[in-house]
């Protein structure tokens, strides 16, 4: 993250490394409510795990009043996302503007030794909220064989260059992500990695923009 920008509501914008991909400070005052609302009844929720890649047990579709919460916080800074670079060729046809519906939301209660696989989402645009994360990286690097290069717990963006070459960009996603956001490309490669010092849970929404024509 280099440059960091102040947002109308008092959270803070960051940029990141890759270029299509917005970081988001939202801060706990502004999920409290969302967080309380989603942990008091979790366990009613529909299960999500048939559409989702996660190798997660606890993964759940956000009942239809939470979903339009986090449309409401999410969409906000939609227009702060690099309209100019990725979405500038999906932002307009003609003269018609282009508008972002939200399609699907959900929560996933990720415990240790568990992860999501390389995969991507569909529609336009994905997001992650980190509203827990139970473990620190100074713990994991100690649970760690390979301290070089520790990706316990990490989220990770796979992209290739202009040769085909891959190449990967992790988000050191503990406990100092709690209250943070991502934007990204819907069909960008990532994958989140098992984290192994914590029995509690990290807990993390994420959902999906498509054009809403």
């Amino acid at each position: 993250m280099e440059r960091e920008t102040k947002h109308e509501v008092g959270v803070r914008l960051f940029d990141f490394e890759i270029d299509d991909v917005l970081v988001v400070d939202l801060g706990p005052d502004i999920l409290q409510k969302l967080k309380s609302n989603i942990m008091k009844d979790w366990q009613s929720f529909k299960p999500a795990n048939n559409t989702l890649a996660g190798q997660i047990k606890d993964e759940y579709a956000l009942p239809d009043d939470l979903k339009k919460d986090v449309d409401r916080l999410v969409s906000q800074f939609i227009p702060h996302y690099d309209l100019e670079g990725y979405l500038s060729d999906l932002k307009y046809f003609g003269d018609v503007f282009w508008k972002f519906k939200l399609d699907n939301a959900w929560v996933n209660f990720q415990k240790k030794h568990e992860y999501n696989p390389v995969h991507r989402h569909t529609g336009i645009l994905s997001f992650v909220i980190w509203l827990q994360i139970p473990y620190t990286m100074e713990d994991e690097l100690q649970h760690s064989s390979y301290k070089d290069d520790c990706v316990n717990g990490c989220f990770q963006f796979i992209t290739a260059n202009t040769r085909g070459n891959f190449r990967t960009n992790q988000i050191t996603t503990d406990k100092s992500w709690e209250n943070k956001m991502i934007l990204f490309p819907a069909d960008m490669l990532h994958c989140v990695y098992p984290f192994y010092t914590s029995d509690d849970y990290r807990i993390s929404i994420s959902g999906n923009y498509v054009l809403d024509q």
